[in-house]
């Protein structure tokens, strides 16, 4: 059990706390206002208080041990008393802490993942049967930022499958699933001209809606319309820029 050995302020706008085990912390008096348990909401947990509430000459009035083991803080301003409980005190002594060495909870790794990627496999099944498979799984994920998941089965949105074993999916406008389809290199050649897709020719004017072919480098006087797979795209575009473009489809593709 903790228990406090001696209190005092210092100088320096710090309650000074020293603990039976030798250990001493030092607690600035904005910080202990702040978290005062009462700052908070006791069932939703919502801020209550505002720290620029309180002016400069913030300081601690009075400080004693309560029978039941709290340290209670008297306030010069705003006619408040503070009881915080000591083993919270301990636990979030900033002072205590600095000076530990910090330790990351994640693991870095680089090229030599490659030789132990067994490290980062883990079942499908167990993910999905057991608390134990998705803890170890989502600690996989936290700490080193990869996971392989294997055997999983192929069909069609069977990801929900273990998405719901975290938490429910939200629908969106695009509505759920949806799929983003990378398309490399997204541009192609008309007449030797080359037409990107994110050109900043791209505004916020007229509508265009045009067909352009999901293969790349080649003329359309090469070709005939039908002879490839073709993507429709809505584009909102500059048509004075683009005039030449559409000269070229309407001359060239019919």
């Amino acid at each position: 059990m903790l228990n406090i050995s001696k209190i005092y302020k210092d100088n320096k706008s710090n309650l000074v706390v020293k603990w039976d085990d030798g250990e001493e912390s030092q607690f600035n008096y904005f910080w202990l206002r702040d978290n005062c348990p009462t700052a908070h909401d006791k069932d939703s947990n919502h801020r209550m208080f505002n720290i620029l509430e309180v002016s400069e000459n913030l300081a601690v009035q009075d400080f004693q041990l309560t029978g039941d083991g709290k340290l209670e803080v008297k306030w010069n301003e705003g006619n408040h008393t503070s009881f915080y409980d000591l083993k919270w005190l301990r636990e979030n002594c900033y002072t205590l802490k600095n000076k530990k060495k910090y330790i990351s909870p994640y693991q870095l790794w680089d090229s030599s993942l490659e030789k132990n990627l067994e490290s980062v496999h883990i079942e499908y099944d167990k993910i999905l049967n057991s608390d134990e498979g998705l803890i170890e799984w989502l600690e996989l994920l936290h700490h080193k930022g990869i996971a392989i998941v294997k055997n999983a089965p192929l069909e069609k949105n069977s990801g929900f499958n273990v998405l719901n074993r975290i938490s429910h999916t939200r629908e969106t406008f695009f509505k759920t699933p949806f799929e983003v389809i990378n398309i490399p290199k997204p541009h192609f050649l008309i007449d030797n001209v080359e037409i990107e897709y994110n050109s900043k020719i791209i505004s916020n004017s007229k509508k265009i809606k045009f067909y352009t072919s999901i293969k790349n480098n080649f003329k359309f006087n090469d070709i005939k319309f039908n002879d490839l797979n073709f993507l429709e795209t809505d584009f909102r575009v500059d048509i004075s820029n683009f005039n030449f473009f559409f000269d070229l489809l309407k001359n060239k593709v019919k």
